[in-house]
């Protein structure tokens, strides 16, 4: 009787073991998975920060941000918007640096920016098909599943 309540212990020990393990694996793929379906299309700028001083090269000044789920249908374009203009300008394409991280090189208008002038900085992810230096009106903003946007003035050198 004794040897068959051990081995009714090891075989539970066993059990109690394999289904750590399960649910581990569950918690580790299966999990993020699902949340990443439910989550759908995002995009984030992460520099600058509002209302934070940039660059303001001719050459442009690196942005960087993040994203999830462009999928073959979905684009993800950079856009700027000098105040007091109804326009967005098209960015050059950003790189995608890897499954969730973003880089572009945007342009506020060079030296005819003022101190104090301010622009909106967005990123959106879309299913049109957008192109570099296009500019588009306010009233023609392309649809989105994903947007965001940051304000920046440029701030005394």
């Amino acid at each position: 009787m004794r040897k068959f309540r051990v081995r009714i212990w090891q075989i539970a020990w066993v059990i109690a073991i394999v289904a750590a393990i399960i649910g581990g694996l569950v918690a580790e793929f299966l999990i993020p998975t699902i949340v990443d379906y439910i989550a759908g299309p995002s995009v984030q700028i992460i520099s600058p920060v509002e209302g934070e001083g940039v660059e303001w090269s001719p050459a442009g000044h690196l942005v960087s941000g993040t994203y999830h789920k462009v999928g073959d249908n979905l684009h993800l374009y950079v856009l700027v918007h000098p105040f007091p203009t109804d326009n967005w300008w098209v960015q050059r394409t950003p790189t995608l640096i890897d499954d969730i991280n973003w880089q572009a090189i945007v342009y506020f208008g060079h030296e005819s920016v003022g101190i104090g002038d301010q622009y909106e900085l967005s990123a959106i992810i879309t299913d049109k098909i957008l192109k570099e230096g296009l500019t588009l009106s306010l009233d023609n903003f392309p649809s989105y599943v994903a947007w965001d946007v940051v304000t920046v003035v440029r701030k005394a050198d």
